[in-house]
């Protein structure tokens, strides 16, 4: 009994310290920041060239994400590069050192039983090293071959396009040539022509008149009209519903705290920017001073009003995340009775429709 008890005891430390663990860990999510920092350079004289390096890490930089991307730097290659780095250590950086090192290693080992092959049976040496040699040049000509089935295929796309507008080119010319002759025979008076129209509306005068097609076209004309009615007084009705209304003023009111909490608190730098044309600069410089209590005094905006666009400049920017700020915003949105109120409609009206 007394074993038992104590299995049952040790059990249950082990779940209470797996307890812990998780509440730790959920606690570091919630309450420790995800950081970001910005860092950009770039010079529109250059080509342009852009320079920008933005990393998020977590935790002290416990683990970080890189982000590098180039344009039009000198040395360096145009592109965006990628890398997660876990206490400074880049796992896919570790398992490619690792497969290039066992690629070297089986590699040297193919060598060595090369060469001891060589030195036992030279006649079978030549074997191998003939058949590698024909397998290389099977799969050289295996490459040529889709080079060329991709070129093939492309050439005939191209050719079908080219068919396809030429046709309709064609077309075209017809029906224009065509109505051109109808329109000439039309006002020479052609007899032909006029008793071939007045048989065609003598024709749709018969269909209609005795299938009762107007009366129904009309019906269902209605139809639509009252449909469209109501769709038009639902959409207003619920637009102007004091539910609806409070509902997008609490959304407004949510996007708006998230992105200021989202927005750097700590910025540096300058920006010369001119858009040549000096009415449009002073719309961008309005624009951008309505973010005035953001960067002001740490971020320089130098606008030039001549006639020549360009944008230069730095920035340094550094904010951060909180997870329980972001999930306690959602949930106090999500849970509003106003809300779900507009979720039940739309859904309402998305199976209905």
């Amino acid at each position: 009994m007394s074993t038992f008890l104590g299995v049952l005891i040790v059990i249950g430390k082990i779940l209470l310290v797996i307890l812990c663990i998780i509440l730790l860990l959920v606690c570091l999510v919630l309450f420790v920041p995800f950081r970001y920092h910005i860092v950009t350079d770039g010079d529109s004289t250059k080509g342009p060239s852009v320079r920008a390096d933005i990393r998020l890490s977590w935790l002290l930089q416990l683990i970080a994400f890189d982000i590098s991307v180039r344009k039009g730097i000198e040395g360096e290659a145009d592109g965006m590069k990628k890398e997660l780095l876990i206490c400074g250590i880049s796992p896919s950086r570790v398992m490619k050192n690792r497969a290039q090192k066992k690629k070297e290693k089986t590699k040297e080992k193919k060598k060595e039983q090369l060469e001891q092959i060589r030195e036992e049976d030279p006649q079978k040496y030549e074997e191998l090293r003939e058949n590698a040699l024909r397998k290389k040049q099977q799969k050289e000509e295996e490459r040529k071959r889709k080079i060329e089935e991709a070129e093939a295929a492309k050439k005939a796309e191209a050719e079908a396009l080219q068919e396809a507008r030429d046709r309709k080119e064609k077309l075209k010319r017809y029906v224009k040539m065509k109505l051109g002759v109808l329109r000439r025979a039309i006002i020479a008076g052609n007899q032909t022509i006029r008793v071939a129209f007045a048989w065609v509306i003598y024709g749709i005068t018969v269909i209609t008149s005795s299938s009762g097609y107007i009366f129904s076209m009309f019906s269902d004309f209605l139809g639509k009209v009252r449909e469209f009615r109501d769709k038009v007084w639902t959409i207003t009705g619920f637009a102007t519903d004091p539910r609806t209304q409070t509902a997008l003023a609490l959304l407004f009111d949510k996007v708006k705290k998230l992105l200021l909490h989202l927005l750097p608190k700590k910025a540096s730098g300058q920006v010369d920017f001119d858009c040549g044309d000096p009415c449009t600069t002073g719309q961008v410089l309005a624009a951008v001073s309505a973010f005035f209590p953001v960067y002001g005094g740490r971020v320089r905006i130098n606008p030039g009003f001549g006639d020549v666009f360009y944008a230069d400049g730095n920035l340094d920017l550094r904010g951060r995340l909180f997870v329980f700020y972001v999930i306690f915003q959602v949930l106090t949105l999500i849970l509003n009775k106003n809300v779900r109120y507009v979720y039940h409609f739309y859904k309402e009206s998305k199976e209905a429709g």
